[in-house]
């Protein structure tokens, strides 16, 4: 049996197990939205928390930067965290990455209620159809198969509107070759104004 024909159905096995245990938590579960939110960041509902995801990818160096930060239903920046990837072969790879880490930060955390929010329409299509990207099906599988252990999640593709905190940390690891990581409390203190914005 050929790699790829392996790796699509460990993806397709991956995705009825996520699906068959989605069902049981559907009753208590925030609905996955499929398209575009409102064009202004939005609290996350009582009891949950936002994690926005960010992700900035140089072709040239084939580095990517990521961040995500996590705010509270009142729009509260909790925690947020930086850091680079090296050898991204492209875009999308690196998008995945950065959620894949996202999830697992948020799990160490001990966050079991989040809202996940992604800019990139390319990683929402993977998530969605994981055929599209045969070579990054193992990938997506294994962030699938995290997310299940959350008890409650969801998955929104946000214009960068709604993500600009993120997007502007990611930005900074490829703009200005900061390639330490970190996780730090609150907000970056350089992007204060726009988060007092969006929490009000």
């Amino acid at each position: 049996m050929e790699p790829a024909h392996i790796a699509s159905k460990a993806h397709d096995d991956a995705l009825v197990w996520v699906k068959l245990h989605q069902v049981e938590k559907e009753e208590n579960s925030v609905q996955v939205e499929d398209g575009f939110s409102p064009k202004y960041w939005k609290k996350p509902p009582f009891g949950f928390v936002k994690c926005n995801i960010g992700t900035s990818w140089s072709p040239h160096s084939r580095h990517s930067g990521s961040s995500w930060i996590i705010m509270d239903f009142r729009g509260k920046a909790l925690v947020h965290s930086r850091r680079a990837l090296i050898d991204m072969g492209s875009g999308l790879e690196a998008d995945i990455a950065s959620l894949s880490w996202a999830i697992e930060d948020v799990l160490r955390l001990r966050w079991n209620k989040v809202v996940f929010e992604i800019s990139s329409r390319r990683l929402w299509e993977a998530l969605k159809k994981p055929s599209s990207a045969p070579a990054l099906s193992q990938a997506t599988s294994d962030l699938l198969i995290s997310l299940n252990r959350l008890s409650q999640y969801q998955i929104e593709l946000v214009p960068l509107s709604c993500n600009t905190v993120a997007e502007e940390i990611a930005k900074s690891v490829v703009r200005d070759n900061r390639l330490q990581s970190y996780v730090a409390q609150g907000g970056p203190s350089w992007l204060s104004n726009i988060i007092l914005v969006e929490a009000n």
